[in-house]
């Protein structure tokens, strides 16, 4: 799976359209990061979607930011159109 300092991908049924409005709460290693986020974009087929953060607190950034420096880099990706 994906995660980045601007959002993340997630996968699962029920996911709503795209621009509806969300809060995603994470937990990794003992660390809460929460975000409000909409979601970008949505590829049923595939039951997944790209959540974009739209308004993270300070240390919720930071330790995002830890996180994501000790995670595997991948190259970018092509974002899929967007399914309704």
């Amino acid at each position: 799976n994906l995660l980045a300092v601007g959002g993340c991908l997630i996968h699962g049924t029920g996911i709503p359209a795209p621009r509806t409005p969300c809060e995603i709460r994470l937990d990794w290693q003992g660390r809460e990061i929460r975000a409000q986020a909409e979601v970008a974009w949505k590829n049923a087929a595939q039951n997944s979607a790209g959540i974009r953060f739209l308004s993270i607190d300070e240390p919720s950034t930071a330790s995002l930011r830890a996180i994501c420096a000790t995670l595997r880099l991948q190259p970018p990706t092509h974002v899929p159109e967007e399914e309704e």
